[in-house]
């Protein structure tokens, strides 16, 4: 069996878990990170910070590019990186190709058909206008893995600063929705609204449950 080709898209700036993620998968022996794209606000710091893991890791040359900043039909609520000034501790790459990000995961997807598994653990802005662009892209994937939804009651917690609180409430809609899926509904509604060869989306409260 061959390794898994996956392209990684990512928020990671604002919690951990997303670098997490992305040094998972740069340790795994059966795993091709074929590239990664960043989404929101700071799109470039992002991208910054995933240069960081990588160069840390040993991997300088996986493709990064800064995806979209912006959503679709409404303001982004997630308009900064908070941990952009951890940059200043690690060397990284600092300049990335521009507006590349969907044509780059489009030519990734369309080179490999039936073979990328895409996977997005941030806010879908970057996945929806993709799809927008290239509507047979879904159906080209292995498969897609989605971080977000709330799927059951739970306390939501996320990180951000006392002074966010109420902007926290206006992105999520008092608590009722969870933020991957909420930043950009829009964009969200698209996604979920293809047809795939495979789909799966893990809800944010899996991550409040103990083992």
């Amino acid at each position: 069996m061959g390794k898994y080709k996956i392209l990684l898209d990512t928020d990671i700036g604002t919690d951990m878990d997303d670098a997490c993620a992305i040094a998972y998968l740069l340790a795994r022996p059966d795993v091709e990170l074929m590239g990664v794209t960043t989404v929101t606000g700071e799109a470039l710091e992002r991208a910054q910070l995933v240069s960081a893991i990588c160069m840390s890791m040993g991997q300088p040359d996986i493709p990064v590019f800064p995806g979209l900043q912006t959503c679709i039909l409404r303001r982004q609520y997630q308009y900064e990186c908070p941990q952009k000034d951890l940059l200043k501790r690690w060397p990284h790459q600092e300049k990335f190709p521009e507006r590349a990000a969907l044509g780059f995961m489009q030519k990734t997807i369309r080179e490999n058909p039936g073979e990328v598994i895409l996977i997005c653990i941030g806010p879908l802005s970057n996945a929806g206008i993709l799809f927008q662009m290239d509507p047979e892209l879904p159906s080209l994937l292995k498969g897609i893995f989605i971080q977000g939804g709330k799927y059951q009651q739970y306390d939501f917690r996320t990180w951000t600063r006392k002074n966010d609180d109420n902007l926290l409430s206006q992105a999520t809609c008092g608590n009722l929705m969870e933020w991957n899926i909420c930043i950009d509904g829009i964009a969200s509604a698209i996604v979920f609204d293809q047809k795939y060869n495979f789909l799966r989306s893990v809800g944010a409260e899996i991550t409040t449950t103990s083992v």
